[in-house]
């Protein structure tokens, strides 16, 4: 299911969850632009590193379901309790792909971002994930009622990828390695011979599909092979340009047996759109791994 449909079929269940509107309600204005700016309002109170901020962006009843927590958390001190030890990271979101469904005093956002993260040695990183906001009027104000985030499987496959954050020849341990702080003036010591051999700083990102605006690979399904009834599931290395565009032929790294499938995998991959490597926040040249399933 593509995020648009997804987010239009949670709709409902979302009114539902958060209280539907009465047939006299007065329904509050909000547009996309409006939504848009309650995740700014969001991604604003990550930057203050207070959970007390963070936590006052959702109602008291609101329900999160973060990817780093196995735990739901509902409630403000089960929240601010999750956000006190996610800003120890630094966060910060961006939006890459979004879809927005209105309703009467209720809204749901839908979508993929990537947000930067610190570790506890000062390494920088970031993390692409997909996300869904639903957002509820009450009280004269906008807050967030339900909010989950998840994982993109695109970048848990594109972490054993031969992937480059700036030219074909980086090798996939270096493109995969976290970005880091310069390291401080060297010490005495064994301290500072430590700190001589922190790695510069860096700041990029792995390349990823965009799953929102790429046509499901079924789409590709050759007529022979479904009247065949062939199967498969075809791994691909794919590179693209600073422009999401695909470079080269895309290499089937695992073939799914059939020639037609996996020729197959690769016309989808060149009709798919990718979400550019970056390095020091520009994009760049990059490559990953992704799979296509076909099935009958």
């Amino acid at each position: 299911m593509t995020p648009r449909r997804f987010a239009r079929a949670l709709l409902p269940l979302a009114l539902a969850a958060a209280g539907l509107a009465r047939a006299d309600e007065t329904c509050a204005p909000l547009d996309k632009a409006g939504v848009a700016a309650l995740f700014d309002r969001w991604n604003l109170a990550l930057a203050t590193l207070d959970p007390d901020a963070v936590a006052q962006r959702y109602w008291s009843d609101a329900v999160l379901l973060a990817e780093a927590s196995s735990t739901p958390r509902t409630g403000t001190a089960m929240l601010r309790d999750y956000y006190v030890r996610f800003l120890e990271k630094h966060p910060r979101g961006r939006i890459d792909s979004r879809n927005v469904q209105l309703g009467c005093n209720h809204a749901v956002d839908v979508g993929t971002y990537t947000y930067s993260v610190m570790n506890e040695t000062g390494a920088l990183g970031e993390i692409a994930a997909r996300y869904t906001f639903v957002y509820a009027f009450r009280d004269g104000e906008w807050k967030i009622a339900h909010h989950h985030s998840s994982a993109m499987p695109e970048i848990a496959v594109a972490a054993t990828a031969a992937a480059t954050a700036g030219t074909h020849g980086e090798t996939a341990a270096s493109a995969a390695a976290p970005a880091t702080r310069a390291a401080p003036p060297a010490g005495k010591g064994a301290k500072g011979e430590r700190e001589r051999n922190v790695p510069a700083a860096r700041d990029s990102t792995r390349m990823f599909l965009n799953n929102e605006a790429s046509p499901p690979a079924m789409e590709f399904y050759p007529a022979e092979a479904r009247a065949k009834r062939e199967a498969g599931r075809v791994a691909l290395h794919v590179c693209a340009d600073p422009e999401g565009k695909v470079v080269g032929e895309p290499r089937v790294l695992k073939s799914s047996g059939s020639d037609r499938l996996d020729a197959a995998a690769r016309r989808w991959a060149q009709a798919a759109k990718w979400v550019p490597a970056t390095s020091n926040r520009r994009s760049v040249e990059g490559c990953t791994e992704v799979t296509a399933q076909f099935r009958p």
